[in-house]
């Protein structure tokens, strides 16, 4: 008789209600089951809860009431959140959970995890690039991303995509607004600015 063991995952980063952009082969598709999810047409305005850990990246679509996501046990269930936290508690409790084990399938049903867009993180790919947004006398504005891309499986169904969640700012050449938010994502995968490019 053999046993098998489950190596607990790693929580390496979770973030609540980003902007994001889809893009690639199946973006469309994509994009209207995540505004079927948020019964919304506004594919401009989707934004998504995020969690890395060290064996996948879990993304599901949120709404302007974040209660709903964490009722429905995404986020809720694995982070141990109870229901009815306000916002900024939550994020608090959130920010405690950075490097904690956990057995994410202990704490999602398969229900649950059909909700989430799940990349395994040895069959993707990461990158982070920064890009002018506007122009003005002062050289513009500029955003960086970090893009997730490969094959995700949500709601049954196998997805070509990659996903850029936009943070404000750049790194190369900064002297204002440097994108902070981006770094925790990074770090997750031993990523430096160095490797940053621009596009």
């Amino acid at each position: 008789m053999t046993s098998t063991t489950t190596t607990p995952e790693i929580i390496g980063h979770v973030a609540l209600h980003m902007p994001i952009e889809i893009h690639g082969r199946d973006a469309k598709k994509l994009s209207q089951k995540f505004c079927e999810e948020l019964q919304t047409k506004r594919e401009h305005e989707l934004r998504a809860d995020l969690l890395i850990t060290s064996q996948r990246v879990i993304v599901v679509p949120s709404g302007k009431n974040r209660g709903d996501i964490l009722a429905m046990g995404a986020l809720g269930g694995p982070l141990g959140i109870g229901l009815g936290l306000a916002a900024d508690r939550a994020l608090e409790k959130l920010a405690e959970l950075r490097n904690r084990k956990v057995d994410v399938r202990q704490k999602f049903n398969d229900d649950e995890l059909s909700h989430c867009a799940v990349w395994g993180r040895d069959k993707m790919s990461f990158r982070v690039f920064e890009e002018r947004t506007s122009w003005d006398l002062f050289g513009g504005e500029w955003a960086t991303f970090p893009e997730f891309s490969g094959r995700c499986d949500y709601m049954g169904e196998a997805y070509d995509v990659a996903l850029t969640f936009p943070f404000y700012g750049k790194f190369k050449g900064a002297l204002k607004a440097r994108p902070k938010q981006a770094l925790p994502i990074m770090e997750c995968f031993e990523y430096s600015v160095d490797q940053v490019t621009r596009r």
